[in-house]
């Protein structure tokens, strides 16, 4: 069977409405790219919002340019680099082995960057990305950050009605500051564009307008019915026009409707022999469109009106029919997300148990962590009738990818359900490597004495049967454990029991996981030794190629870095990290490494990106303990600092978390915050209770730095300090009330706000008010009045008075919450959604709303956003 597809200059014969500041935007894209600057554009508009019209437009009017164009599958859980699959008959022979292999996307992302440089200029285009994997996302990223090398424009379209935890939206914020990447939003017509769609018809336009909201689909597809009222809905819209279809047409549409998102050609031919002349009735209707591969609906909102239209048995028998097909097809082994969607629909629970395994793997392999969990879900729920241990290994392996996903509740349900069923087998050694594997996702969850009784439990399982791989990941656990709670000696004896078991049994992962933690401990303590064992186990993993233990090696090397003050290692090993994380698909690391990340940019007067780094962490579901920890005390330090009465509310939930959790790592960031808002506030006599505990546990697990850490602030708090061992030279000095050399080595570090902390304390008149213009470039309001007032003390005159900088320089004497605020009142944020944002509470953005409305005398939140708009002074981004 062969059908035309229309001609592609035809789309482009009925002008777009209101779209011309979206075309130029394309055209500008495309310009930049044929001048050797490539560029990404992502197109975000609602559901029918006109994302594939427009696209559609700009190919018509482009005919000669190499345009390469793949959508994302509207399946629940879609192939990995679907859009690719699309494309990869018109790419290099190289590129087209990678799309569809068990390869990462990074991999795959660096050969399609030569293919994109390959022919001048070319257009790559990722339809419905909403719909896309983790590999695709991974691959999203990789080429906005990497785009402006190659001659090429890439288009990105999506659905805006998003959760702001969804994947995308978390890759796009990730890549906000992206040269190479912009974004363009379709908003829905206007009334006078309805009016204008209308003009032939005989329905009200006004109704008309009022009912679709200025949809251009549901627009379209109510002025297609041909109904005698306007439908109210989408689905009544796409049901009145399939109505008027032949029977055999109806059929054609339902075969279409439950094969997403394209029907083959072949595959129709092969479901309904002959369909040849009711296909093209479909085509007639605009129901369905053609192109070279297949026969698809015009958009997905109509597929999913007529597949939602079916009834359960048609459903059933019309999936059973594509799975038949496609099974018999050669290549079905290369479409095994796509059987087992089909599988599943089909309630063929033998096919599920066999594609959706193999799929979960594949999807695994190519980074698509969330999809290989999906994957793995879907066989557990057909799995009943399996024997117990392909249960197990099914549950093990969702566990082991919800884990990377940082999905830590699904992980541990699905390794507790895995232990149950294995304690009916009988065989200790499985469970005791399954206790052993919960134990760090306990942890991660902050359920630290669970953890400590898993990992024992492993261990009276393991230990009578003698060396074993699985005994020597146990004793691994058990020194991870110690290791995050900085316990010194626990840590590096566990470890080198775990590591003389893993070179005795052969177990490499227990080896590299055994020299990371007796490497972090060392080099915590400023030992050399250990950065040199954090390096060797980085070795061991990029050699096996696992990708969780390279993420790993470089986080724990930033984090001794951190805790040593050895700032440009730190920033170095953070960008190793995070750019392995963002690739590989690995959301646990990429979290941890953030909230690391965003209290150092504190630590360097980057104060705006820690606030967004934070912000970012905080309200992320995902994120643990620790990184919750360091946002939330990242964000409440920078409250205290810049004045803001409100840094108590985050300060609590960070406490009450580390509280919970008890660990040196969860405990440590909490109590120097709460040590330095004492001092801000002059209330140094709370110095000591906010540091006691935490500096007494240091002390007896021999964690000298962290320790060091908190003796800094105590000096402050007119404690004796007698503090031994390896600490950091700014630490020491401070200790050691050497104030003016202290400045200078936070000078030297590159630590303005702490090099004036310890200028405050040198007495020095001169040093005090070089500390103050340093407080004034910053911001920092508490710090700024606790030199002033010290100032006075000493009778000094001539001191500058008046707001902050920041404030002085807002020709509406904003203040930088306020016009933060500001911006997100011009995006069309509610008071709830801001807060949400702000990790504020709704109250107080109340207050602030209310005080930006007083300051630009403005009786609604509209016309102040006007206002602030139309002074340019005003940083507002358009």
């Amino acid at each position: 069977m062969t059908i035309m597809a229309p001609k592609l200059e035809t789309v482009g014969l009925r002008p777009l409405l209101e779209r011309e500041d979206a075309s130029n935007a394309l055209e500008t894209a495309l310009t930049k790219a044929v001048a050797g600057r490539g560029r990404m554009l992502a197109i975000g508009a609602e559901a029918g919002g006109g994302k594939t019209a427009l696209l559609d437009s700009f190919r018509a009017s482009h005919p000669h340019v190499r345009i390469l164009r793949g959508g994302c599958d509207a399946l629940a859980t879609p192939r990995p680099l679907s859009p690719l699959l699309d494309i990869r008959a018109q790419c290099d022979a190289t590129l087209g082995k990678l799309i569809g292999s068990p390869t990462s996307a990074h991999e795959v992302a660096s050969a399609l960057l030569i293919e994109l440089g390959r022919t001048s200029p070319t257009v790559l285009v990722l339809e419905d990305v909403h719909w896309a994997d983790e590999a695709t996302i991974d691959l999203i990223r990789v080429l906005a950050r990497r785009i402006e090398t190659v001659p090429a424009l890439v288009i990105v379209s999506f659905r805006t009605e998003l959760d702001i935890s969804h994947p995308l939206m978390t890759a796009l914020g990730d890549l906000g500051s992206s040269a190479g990447l912009q974004r363009l939003t379709l908003h829905s017509l206007s009334a006078r564009a309805v009016a204008t769609m209308a003009e032939r018809s005989d329905v009200d336009a006004a109704e008309l307008y009022e009912r679709t909201g200025g949809n251009p689909f549901f627009v379209t597809e109510v002025l297609a019915s041909l109904a005698e009222r306007i439908p109210t809905t989408i689905r009544e819209a796409v049901l009145a026009r399939a109505g008027r279809l032949s029977l055999l047409a109806r059929a054609v549409l339902e075969t279409v409707a439950v094969i997403p998102p394209l029907a083959e050609h072949w595959l129709l031919e092969e479901i309904l022999p002959g369909c040849a002349r009711s296909l093209e009735e479909c085509l007639a209707s605009g129901t369905l469109v053609a192109n070279n591969e297949g026969v698809l609906f015009r958009h997905e909102l109509a597929r999913e009106a007529i597949e939602g239209s079916l009834s359960p048995t048609r459903r059933v028998n019309h999936n059973r029919c594509v799975l038949r097909a496609l099974t018999n097809w050669a290549r079905s082994e290369h479409d095994l997300a796509r059987l087992a969607h089909h599988a599943e629909l089909a309630s063929d629970g033998e096919a599920v148990l066999r594609f959706a395994a193999a799929a979960g793997e594949k999807a695994a392999a190519a980074g698509a962590h969330r999809e290989a969990a999906a994957q793995f879900a879907r066989a557990i729920r057909w799995a009943d009738p399996q024997p117990a241990a392909v249960r197990v290994h099914l549950l093990d392996r969702r566990a082991a990818e919800c884990f990377l996903t940082d999905d830590r509740a699904e992980s541990i349900l699905a390794v507790q359900d895995a232990i149950l069923l294995q304690q009916t087998l009988r065989n200790p050694r499985k469970e005791g490597e399954l206790l052993a594997s919960m134990s760090r996702m306990l942890w991660c969850a902050g359920r630290i004495d669970e953890a400590w009784g898993a990992t024992r439990d492993a261990a009276q399982l393991l230990e009578p049967l003698g060396p074993s791989a699985e005994l020597a990941r146990t004793y691994s656990a058990m020194s991870m454990l110690l290791l995050n709670d900085e316990d010194a000696p626990g840590t590096a004896a566990w470890g080198e029991r775990a590591l003389s078991m893993a070179r005795m049994v052969g177990d490499g992962e227990s080896e590299m996981q055994a020299l990371n933690n007796v490497g972090t401990i060392e080099a915590l303590q400023g030992n050399e030794d250990g950065r040199a064992k954090l390096k060797e186990s980085l070795r061991l993993a990029e050699l096996a190629g696992l990708d969780e233990h390279i993420a790993r090696a470089w986080a724990h090397l930033a984090w001794a870095a951190g805790r040593n003050r050895d700032h440009s290692l730190e920033a170095t090993y953070f960008e190793a990290a995070l750019d392995l994380c963002r690739e590989r698909d690995l959301d646990l690391w990429r979290l941890h490494v953030l909230g690391y990340v965003g209290s150092s940019r504190l630590q360097h007067g980057r104060w705006r990106d820690a606030a967004d780094i934070a912000t970012l962490v905080a309200r992320d579901v995902r994120s643990g303990p620790v990184s919750r920890i360091h946002a939330l005390t990242t964000l409440a330090l920078l409250r205290a600092r810049r004045g803001d009465p409100q840094y108590s509310e985050v300060l609590w939930q960070a406490e009450e978390l580390a509280a919970n959790c008890g660990q040196i790592q969860h405990l440590l960031p909490v109590a120097t915050a709460s040590a330095e808002i004492a001092w801000l506030n002059g209330k140094t006599d709370a110095i000591q209770d906010a540091t006691d505990k935490v500096f007494d546990l240091a002390v007896r697990k021999g964690a000298t730095a962290a320790a060091a850490e908190l003796a800094r602030w105590r000096v402050r708090g007119g404690i004796p300090i007698t503090l031994s061992g390896s600490i950091p030279r700014a630490y020491r000095l401070e200790i050691e009330g050497r104030w003016a050399a202290a400045a200078e080595e936070w000078n030297r570090l590159g630590c303005a706000y702490e090099a004036a902390l310890a200028q405050v304390e040198t007495g020095d008149e001169n040093l005090q008010r070089v500390a103050l213009r340093t407080f004034d470039d910053l911001g920092a309001v508490a710090a700024r009045s606790t030199v002033l007032r010290r100032l006075r003390l000493l009778g000094v005159r001539g001191l500058p008075t008046g707001p902050r900088p920041s404030t002085r320089e807002n020709p509406w004497g904003l203040t930088r919450r306020e016009t933060d605020i500001l911006q997100l009142l011009k995006e069309g944020c509610s008071n709830s959604h801001i807060a949400r944002q702000l990790i504020l509470s709704t109250r107080t953005v109340d207050h602030h709303v209310s005080s930006i409305l007083g300051k630009l005398d403005s009786k609604s939140r509209t016309e102040a956003v006007r206002k602030a708009a139309e002074e340019p002074s005003v940083p507002l981004s358009t």
